[in-house]
């Protein structure tokens, strides 16, 4: 008897454990669930809530050592709040945890409200809706705080971003988007713009929405002022406009925009370009008279009112509006760098509707990339999907679109991490950024903590376009600090200023970058807004770090460059010990007419790069797109030259210095 009992205890602890491990492996999702389900197939779960629950109680399991797949159907997840996953939710060495679509399915992550509205039409074709998501959804920031009076910057109509209000009309022509200043008073911090616009006296309509704010624009969260979006060189800021002056300059009648508080201490300490151009490109948002084009939106956040113009004949009582009101929809925070969340893939999902709620608090003075000041130092934008102290994080086949600001970040110490086949798009910030330390100020010397860099990450063959659509100075792909970086095989398009930009901060120590990788890219349509950048960007000593095989296409200069001019490869401040080598250029125009400066070397102290069998070509020969490989192939090539500026120096003929 006692064998047997034996027996039956061994056979009820292995079938136990197939059960456990049959359920453990495969857990589903579906929008149609029930989060009271057991999480089969026939009878999913609801919430990826619930999933990242279901998934921690296992790991809790001492004798667990499976994978777990969490798998995804069709349809809209929707987030109240941002999901994080702390190290109670990570892998383990035996465990990796999948985050997955079900096969031939497209989860859709989203943080906000979708809604069809009861319209009506107010004016011409202007309608307007009663509308305050607040009531039915909270407003979280991106470290998941509750936001006081929020006010959504960020609206999609039919999954497609809509335009806010603005003066004058974005239309292909960037000249008439983008008028310039009359000057800019560097000391005051403050420009002065043409009074009117037309028939639109532009002092009338600032003053409907600076009243009442205060004088430091104490209210204007829920006031929420006309704001004066300016481009200086390199980054685009957002200023709100706590009052003006009116007067005559040159004999025309102007305006003298003063900014707020925030934006008038982060430009006197220098960030924004320093205002160095003082007829600089801008335009005018966030006004119901400005609302005069198609697709154009205005929320009157103090009357909880929104106003759109559907494309003419269309009614939006017909259209699904995606209101957002979360920063992050993901975070995935390790304990510390020691102790970091492991072995999470996320695949085949997509991130969409964030916003970015600092611009109505602090403004956007932008330094550099996604960099801005807020209350004295540097921060970066928030990101739907922010990850730090992490390693071995996998995203693949995922989608990030209609996104506020930043898409995924790679924040303080990760390692090993990859971001492949995924597709960026239509995102207000820098679609991808990486690499952690001390921001502190821009021309710091001290280095940033090494473990907190990104080390041995990779992003590779992803498809990257419309990147920065809400804030210029972003970027594609953004490394600040790096080591052994791997940026190879994606393709960036449609991108106002940099493609890919490896290091932050000028100055000419060394921090600790080395070894990164940036090859076999194509990146095409960039500098399409700003300057001073170019397609592959870099700033900082970087030993053992090598730029290749990139191919860089259509660069076509506009009426708006001044200041510094935009390359194809720029290795900014103390970029030293980088090999640039093996890439090709077509139809890239430099401002100067010289093709040697299409590789720009600025401020070296030592000047270790080297600059080797880099060719361009603007000529029509076998011309038929830079999407088509044959325009890569037999063509009138010439040889690049860098074009180094003060003490700099490049080695063309030796070996690479390491």
């Amino acid at each position: 008897m006692g064998n047997i009992r034996k027996l039956t205890v061994v056979l009820f602890a292995i079938l136990a454990l197939n059960v456990s491990g049959a359920f453990a492996r495969d857990i589903y999702v579906s929008p149609s669930g029930s989060d009271n389900a057991d999480g089969g197939q026939q009878t999913p779960i609801a919430s990826l809530g619930k999933a990242k629950s279901m998934v921690r109680q296992l790991l809790r399991t001492p004798t667990f050592n499976e994978d777990i797949h969490v798998k995804l159907g069709n349809g809209v997840y929707f987030l109240d709040g941002p999901l994080v996953f702390t190290n109670d939710d990570s892998g383990t060495a035996q465990t990796h945890i999948y985050y997955e679509n079900v096969p031939g399915t497209q989860p859709r992550i989203v943080g906000g409200l979708t809604t069809k509205l009861n319209w009506q039409q107010s004016s011409n074709n202007v309608w307007v809706a009663a509308i305050n998501p607040y009531n039915y959804l909270a407003a979280y920031d991106r470290n998941g705080a509750r936001v006081a009076n929020p006010v959504f910057r960020d609206l999609y109509v039919n999954r497609v971003p809509a335009v806010r209000a603005r003066y004058p009309k974005l239309t292909g022509d960037l000249n008439a988007s983008y008028p310039k200043t009359l000057a800019w008073n560097t000391g005051g911090k403050f420009p002065l713009i043409a009074r009117y616009a037309g028939a639109t006296d532009l002092a009338a309509v600032v003053q409907k929405s600076y009243l009442s704010q205060g004088p430091d624009c104490t209210n204007a969260s829920k006031r929420h002022p006309v704001e004066f979006v300016s481009q200086q060189q390199w980054t685009q800021n957002v200023v709100r406009i706590g009052g003006f002056d009116t007067g005559t300059f040159g004999g025309q009648p102007h305006i003298s925009l003063y900014p707020c508080g925030a934006e008038k201490s982060a430009l006197d300490q220098g960030n924004g370009a320093e205002t160095k151009i003082s007829q600089s490109p801008y335009h005018l948002e966030n006004s119901l008279d400005f609302l005069t084009a198609e697709n154009e939106w205005y929320f009157d956040a103090e009357a909880s009112k929104l106003y759109y113009m559907p494309p003419q004949g269309s009614d939006p009582n017909s259209m699904e509006f995606m209101i957002p009101t979360l920063e992050t929809l993901i975070g995935i925070k390790g304990r510390s760098a020691s102790q970091p969340v492991m072995n999470l893939t996320f695949s085949g999902l997509t991130f969409e509707n964030t916003t970015f709620y600092d611009p109505a608090t602090y403004g956007y003075v932008n330094q550099q990339a996604s960099m801005y000041a807020r209350n004295g130092v540097h921060v970066r934008q928030p990101a739907a999907v922010s990850v730090s102290n992490a390693s071995s994080i996998i995203f693949s086949n995922d989608t990030f679109q209609n996104l506020g600001a930043e898409g995924l970040q790679f924040l303080d110490a990760t390692a090993n991490d990859s971001v492949t086949a995924s597709v960026f798009h239509d995102i207000g910030g820098t679609c991808l950024s990486l690499g952690g330390g001390d921001q502190g100020e821009a021309s710091s010397t001290s280095a940033p903590l090494s473990a907190l860099m990104s080390d041995h990450d990779t992003v590779s063959n992803n498809r990257i376009w419309s990147c920065g659509s809400r804030y210029a100075g972003s970027v594609g792909i953004f490394a600040l600090f790096a080591k052994n970086l791997t940026v190879s095989g994606n393709y960036l398009r449609h991108l106002p200023y940099t493609g890919i930009s490896v290091g932050w901060g000028w100055n000419n120590g060394d921090v600790g970058m080395r070894a990164n990788t940036v090859m076999n890219n194509q990146i095409f349509d960039y500098m399409r807004l700003l300057y001073d950048g170019g397609a592959i960007y870099t700033q900082g000593i970087q030993p053992s770090t090598e730029i290749g095989g990139n191919r860089i296409g259509l660069m076509l200069p506009s009426g708006l460059y001044q200041g510094y001019p935009p390359a194809g490869i720029y290795l900014d401040q103390g970029s030293d010990y980088i090999t640039v080598r093996g890439n090709r250029m077509r139809m890239v125009f430099p401002i100067d007419g010289n093709m040697n400066s299409l590789i720009k070397i600025n401020a070296c102290v030592a000047g270790h790069n080297w600059v080797t069998d880099n060719m361009v070509t603007n000529s029509n020969v076998n011309w038929s797109g830079v999407d088509d490989p044959g325009s890569w192939g037999n063509a009138d090539w010439a040889t690049i030259y860098a074009a180094p500026s003060g003490a700099c120096n490049v080695k063309r003929s030796s070996t690479p210095l390491r």
